[in-house]
């Protein structure tokens, strides 16, 4: 095997094993999927949710759709992560969350 193939080769071994599915936006989703993992250590639903994101999380979760929702923002987001999101869904947390 050559030097260019060996490297291609750990180049893909390594994006299939980093890159995973996503349903929508990664910025809203990703806080939702903090929101649906909260319940398990919490051992009950959260009270209220406080996220500290960075200034480029907000900036690219406000505008954009909350899978499932037809809502915006990363507020929607969160609150829907905990009630009713997959913790066990990684970056599709929300795949069956429905606007009904």
């Amino acid at each position: 095997m050559n030097i260019n193939n060996e490297l291609s080769q750990a180049i893909l071994a390594t994006v299939q094993q980093e890159v995973v599915p996503a349903l929508g936006c990664t910025e809203p989703v990703s806080l939702a999927l903090a929101s649906a993992v909260a319940p398990q250590y919490l051992g009950a639903l959260p009270d209220r949710i406080e996220a500290k994101v960075s200034p480029n999380l907000m900036k690219n979760g406000m505008g954009v759709t909350v899978p499932g929702t037809g809502t915006v923002g990363l507020t929607m987001a969160a609150a829907i992560g905990a009630i009713g999101g997959d913790p066990n869904g990684g970056l599709e947390v929300l795949k069956h969350i429905t606007a009904e």
